[in-house]
């Protein structure tokens, strides 16, 4: 699957630490949501608004990517007999 935020970070060379202080989150938070171990989906409008201005994208673009992302690791799973279906019939 495409990490578009691993992607972004390396293309500004930052290290996750740099993306951490600029967006006001630690170090161990940040890396979690770059590598997946974090539901991306608890991003808010200002954590987006936040790696959009720090990777020099739109909010908008950051929320395609996240929607893409998201298909592609449910098609993933799904392929792989695991569901993604949460209580109350949440994915």
């Amino acid at each position: 699957m495409r990490n578009y935020l691993l992607e972004f970070r390396k293309s500004i060379g930052l290290s996750q630490q740099a993306v951490a202080d600029k967006i006001g989150t630690t170090n161990q938070n940040y890396s979690l949501f770059e590598t997946g171990q974090r539901a991306r989906s608890g991003l808010n409008t200002s954590m987006i608004g936040k790696f959009a201005l720090v990777f020099g994208v739109t909010p908008e673009e950051i929320l395609r990517l996240e929607a893409e992302y998201q298909a592609e690791r449910a098609s993933v799973l799904q392929a792989q007999g695991i569901t993604t279906q949460r209580k109350g019939g949440i994915p």
